[in-house]
């Protein structure tokens, strides 16, 4: 490429040669080696080759007889006290030629104005300033993708400069990828198309993609892409809704007024985008550059998320929406027990609690001849927690945080539903007595939250070592910010724990339907689906759920509560559990695991996983603790992953080497032929898996 780049520019100096007025036109770029020379009445610049004399506007602290490198924008019937002067050269840097290399450079940034000159500022270095030979128009804050050849020994009159990019080219970055949509609203007959406008917003008109046998006037769900930049062909639409679903379906989720959250591809950028938009940021997720917005509660959420679409700079927008216990929308409410006799671990007092025959029938007492969590650190985002309660007393707590007060105090409110934490604390705690619980509190005492306090928890729990995180709410609404915070811990092998709602409802409740995240729905003491649970196949496990009883703060220490929130914290301490036992497990092994260990025959019969309404099954704590890390290598056969022990993480190896590109294959191809018919494919993880939990044969690799 440099080379073709030399030749080309000798090509154009030898045309200049001839006439120069015939090799550029006015404000065409320039950047060559050449000779300063002494003229009559001024320094002029020779280029390498000849051709013309230049004037320039910047000289540095060269003199004639320097070979130089210049770069700038030549102008001809330019005005110069140089007679000379065939051209001038104007916004030019000037440096030693053949000093610091060229580099190519090719990268986004944003254009900073200095106290004397429009500099360019990438992102990936943010502490250089660099003189651009051409500015394309763009001004001070925009966003631009940048290429050309990096200069960083050259002088200019930019005092704050620490180099150039000369001949450059400069362009608007890519656009952002499109931002997952979601509203119920209504239908009308616009001027020339049918569009969508979201309940509430009165500017807001959508174009769709796809309307079915929909028409105006019906009230409808779409789920989608928006595109805030489309080519729309309807007049009125602000926005266009791709690769949409439309259906009358409705699960009810309310933005917040006023708030929108934002993710930006460089901080910089966020004063400009305030300004036009009449914003102003008032919190924050700094390592992830993603903001809370307040603006003017007149203005709809749906056309502010298509303003804010529209800067390069966002990665994306959506507005701030509220996330619920799942108990709220079923109404139910904890029963204290008046009558519940005073702790005594020891005694297994109250007894209501430690021998409970829902969760004793999950084999709690056989898992923790095994583990007992220790070492294990579980993250629980709730709505507050009473540590002063006599069992949580007892319970290793490590430091939390309160994302609705801003302090390090996670205590609860008073009033209805103010136990929820304290409650689903209790359940880890009965299972995994030994694991340190971090207790993070974003959600009211009435169940309410908001997305960004919850995503602020997850990145907590991130930064500050968690290895599970039980998260008992949900919210019908899937939420970009919500999505990337989960994936974000899921990277971490952070094992993600879910409740899957309690609307009796095939339609996916969210974190619980992200990939990488265990949704548990609800049983009763009998196996049977509970009436009020969700199911579908976005579930991964079903848990007792039904009159289940715990820790609860206020007057009464004890009582019984029903719903999934309360379903997800046993699966949560059953992974405190494998966690003790196999550190190094990852988030993917212990679903997995989890999946095949658990019991599929349940109160309607032997389901066939993956069941509609019973998932994989129910969670069986004993199986899985005690099927966890079964047997040792067979001279090696099947320890496919050199662990020195053959488990779940054998087949889970093999799965991945099958079917995800890139995966790297195993060291010793021998070893994952378990059953020895001369190929490594998925009939190998089967064999595994019948080993591992259903007592198959032993794993029989060839010899060599």
């Amino acid at each position: 490429m440099k080379r073709h780049i030399t030749i080309f520019l000798l090509l154009l100096l030898m045309v200049a040669a001839i006439n120069p007025h015939d090799a550029f036109t006015q404000d065409s770029l320039f950047s060559s080696c050449g000779v300063l020379v002494q003229g009559d009445q001024c320094v002029l610049y020779n280029p390498t080759g000849g051709g013309f004399e230049a004037a320039l506007e910047f000289y540095g602290g060269f003199q004639p007889g320097d070979s130089v490198y210049v770069s700038g924008i030549i102008l001809f019937d330019c005005d110069t006290l140089c007679a000379e002067a065939n051209v001038c050269i104007v916004n030019n840097s000037i440096g030693e030629c053949g000093g610091e290399p060229q580099t190519p450079f090719n990268g986004p940034g944003i254009l900073i104005q200095t106290s004397d000159c429009l500099l360019f500022t990438p992102f990936e270095s943010p502490s250089e300033y660099y003189v651009l030979d051409e500015y394309g128009g763009f001004e001070e804050y925009d966003t631009v993708l940048v290429g050309g050849t990096l200069n960083q020994s050259c002088q200019t009159q930019c005092s704050e400069a620490t180099g150039c990019i000369v001949g450059n080219t400069i362009s608007l970055p890519e656009p952002p990828p499109d931002y997952p949509f979601e509203a119920f609203g209504t239908l009308y007959q616009g001027l020339d198309c049918v569009l969508f406008a979201p309940h509430g917003d009165t500017v807001a008109g959508f174009e769709l993609e796809f309307l079915d046998d929909f028409g105006p006037g019906d009230t409808v769900f779409v789920r989608g892409d928006l595109v805030a930049s489309c080519q729309t062909t309807c007049t009125g639409a602000i926005a266009c809704i791709e690769n949409n679903t439309i259906n009358s379906t409705w699960m009810p989720v309310n933005p917040i007024t006023g708030r929108a959250v934002i993710q930006l591809i460089n901080p910089n950028a966020a004063f400009g985008i305030l300004q036009a938009t009449n914003s102003t940021i008032i919190d924050s997720i700094t390592s992830e550059q993603i903001y809370l917005l307040s603006f003017a509660d007149s203005i709809s959420p749906d056309s502010m998320m298509v303003a804010l679409l529209n800067f390069p700079d966002v990665i994306f927008a959506e507005p701030n929406f509220e996330v619920d216990f799942p108990e709220n929308l079923q109404l139910s409410i904890s029963f204290p027990d008046e009558y519940a006799p005073p702790l005594d671990i020891e005694a297994d007092q109250p007894s209501s609690f430690f021998e409970q025959n829902s969760i004793e029938a999950l084999g709690v007492d056989s898992a923790n001849e095994l583990a007992t969590g220790s070492g294990s650190i579980v993250a629980v985002i709730d709505n507050g927690f009473d540590l002063n309660h006599p069992f949580l007393e007892t319970a290793s707590i490590i430091p939390g945080y309160d994302y609705l007060r801003d302090d390090t105090d996670p205590s609860p409110d008073s009033g209805l539903g103010s136990s929820h934490g304290t409650f689903v604390s209790g359940l880890v705690q009965l299972i995994s007595p030994d694991c340190q619980i971090m207790p993070l509190r974003a959600l009211g005492e009435a169940g309410k939250g908001d997305g960004f306090a919850i995503a602020k928890s997850i990145y907590h729990a991130i930064d500050n070592n968690a290895h599970i995180i039980n998260m008992s709410f949900g919210t019908y609404k899937d939420s970009y910010l919500l999505r990337i915070a989960c994936e974000a811990a899921h990277a971490a092998d952070i094992i993600l724990v879910a409740a899957g709602g309690n609307d009796s409802t095939e339609i996916p409740i969210f974190p619980a339907a992200y990939d990488g995240v265990i949704s548990v729905s609800a049983v009763d003491s009998t196996d049977f689906l509970a009436d009020f649970s969700n199911y579908g196949l976005d579930m991964d496990l079903c848990a007792p759920g039904v009159n289940i009883y715990s820790s609860l703060t206020g007057e009464y220490n004890w009582g019984s509560w029903t719903g999934t929130s309360f379903s997800a914290p046993l699966v949560t301490a059953t992974c405190a559990l494998m966690h003790s036992l196999k550190p190094q497990i990852t988030a993917d092994e212990a679903e997995l695991h989890l999946r095949l260990s658990a019991e599929t025959e349940l109160g309607p019969g032997t389901i066939d996983p993956p069941d509609l309404y019973y998932a994989h099954g129910r969670l069986d704590i004993a199986n899985a603790i005690w099927t966890l890390d079964l047997g040792s290598p067979v001279n090696g056969c099947g320890d496919v992953n050199q662990d020195q022990s053959v488990n779940v993480s054998d087949a889970v190896y093999i799965i991945n080497y099958i079917f995800l590109p890139g995966s790297p294959p195993p060291t010793d191809m021998n070893s994952a032929d378990v059953n020895s018919d001369g190929a490594v494919n998925i009939s190998d993880a089967i064999c595994l898996i019948n080993y591992i939990y259903l007592g198959g044969a032993e794993p029989d690799c060839p010899e060599g």
